[in-house]
């Protein structure tokens, strides 16, 4: 059992890496993503935040500094928040674990699976957010987790949502393999070695859905009202507001 755990660390590890390249070279936008959900918390004096597949809670770990630590006294002055963060992996919740913690007043986390973990809560939250998190699940999942979340978020609330997105007429397949094909070409600071992780990990799991598909789902799940904040320009990935 002690070798298998060390494994799966050494493996979460490796992943990791990956992944903080990634946001380090702002492949997928984060530092816009960041503005944005800052912009959202800020709405709330004291907001309820709830993260789906929240990993090391890097978006919100950051949003949340950029807050409590700016210049602005009027934004930051007297602004607390409550944080809350599902996840399947022990060592990403001990990562967001020292990440949030000296931020928020009160701290939560659940690993779990988000469906399960969303379907048995009773609390309700004022921003929901999941980034980069359901592409993997099939259509019949997104639309459960997107009612989930519509339950579970408070009157004044907002869903901020961000994730892969497939063109109108684009396939699944055609895709991922657009999207491989981009990452080979433009993310010259990654060596072949993590490019070559990233397709295979792509062209094996991702699942991206259109524009009129999210839109669906929004609408299948009640949400009033849903904006499209931003696309990259590689027509890659998208950013919602939901209410």
């Amino acid at each position: 059992m002690e070798n298998l755990d060390n494994a799966e660390r050494l493996e979460f590890f490796k992943n990791f890496e990956l992944y903080q390249a990634v946001v380090r070279h702002d492949y997928m936008y984060h530092r816009r993503i960041i503005e944005n959900v800052k912009k959202e918390l800020l709405a709330y004096s004291y907001p309820s935040i709830l993260e789906l597949g929240c990993g090391d809670a890097y978006v919100v770990s950051q949003s949340i500094n950029a807050i409590v630590n700016t210049d602005n006294i009027t934004d930051r002055l007297g602004w607390q928040c409550d944080y809350s963060g599902i996840d399947q992996s022990e060592h990403a919740l001990a990562l967001a674990s020292d990440a949030i913690s000296p931020l928020a007043c009160e701290v939560t986390f659940y690993q779990e699976d988000m469906l399960q973990s969303l379907a048995q809560m009773e609390v309700e939250y004022d921003v929901i957010i999941a980034g980069y998190c359901i592409h993997h699940l099939d259509s019949e999942q997104k639309q459960s987790i997107f009612k989930l979340i519509r339950q579970r978020l408070s009157n004044q609330g907002v869903f901020v949502f961000y994730d892969i997105e497939r063109l109108p007429d684009e396939s699944v397949i055609d895709y991922n393999q657009r999207a491989c094909q981009f990452y080979q070409s433009k993310w010259v600071r990654l060596s072949n070695d993590k490019i070559s992780r990233i397709t295979d990990h792509v062209l094996e799991s991702d699942i991206p859905e259109t524009e009129d598909r999210y839109r669906t789902l929004f609408e299948k799940s009640e949400f009033n009202y849903v904006t499209k904040v931003f696309s990259d320009s590689g027509s890659l990935y998208s950013f919602y507001l939901a209410r």
